[in-house]
């Protein structure tokens, strides 16, 4: 918005009556190099023009505000400036910005998506790993399982007789 320009309004707008112009489209007004009084045309975009505006506020501030003219040039380049070019300047930035966060929004969202997939994959790809070897490991456990029950219960028969056995008060066996 700081090249050099004749005039930042669009052609296709149509805009109402001012002081220094009838009613117009966007065309016809830019083609008016009186339509903002004390600026040099061309001038540097939208940049220039806000540090007009500033500048012609400051100056504005200085006078009294019983003495402000109809005619002053600040006043009119406020005023024209304000409703015309800065105006829609402003408003090409908020549609460049709007644009720029829809497009940001749309690949936001689609990372969010392809994310949220491959979450999905990867946790179906572990439980695939985990459930696939786990009818073997069932297996194998029942088998130990089984052996470990048959040698307890072996153990248990060939210990019986020790069970009967008393200690006396000097741990001798009776």
């Amino acid at each position: 918005m700081s090249d050099e320009t004749e005039c930042l309004i669009p052609d296709d707008v149509d805009l109402p009556e001012s002081i220094y112009s009838d009613q117009e489209t966007g065309l016809q007004r830019c083609k008016n190099q009186e339509r903002m009084p004390g600026l040099q045309y061309p001038f540097k975009g939208l940049e220039q023009l806000l540090n007009v505006f500033q500048e012609s506020v400051v100056e504005l501030l200085t006078i009294e505000s019983g003495d402000i003219a109809l005619n002053n040039t600040n006043f009119n380049y406020i005023i024209e400036s304000a409703r015309n070019d800065i105006y829609y300047g402003l408003y090409q930035i908020n549609d460049y910005l709007s644009e720029e966060l829809d497009k940001y929004q749309s690949t936001y969202q689609t990372v969010l998506i392809v994310v949220f997939v491959l979450i999905i994959v990867g946790m179906l790809l572990i439980s695939i790993v985990i459930f696939i070897p786990l009818p073997s490991s069932l297996n194998f456990l029942s088998e130990q399982t089984n052996w470990i029950s048959a040698m307890t219960y072996t153990v248990d028969e060939r210990l019986k007789h020790f069970s009967e056995v008393e200690f006396d008060s000097e741990l001798g066996t009776e």
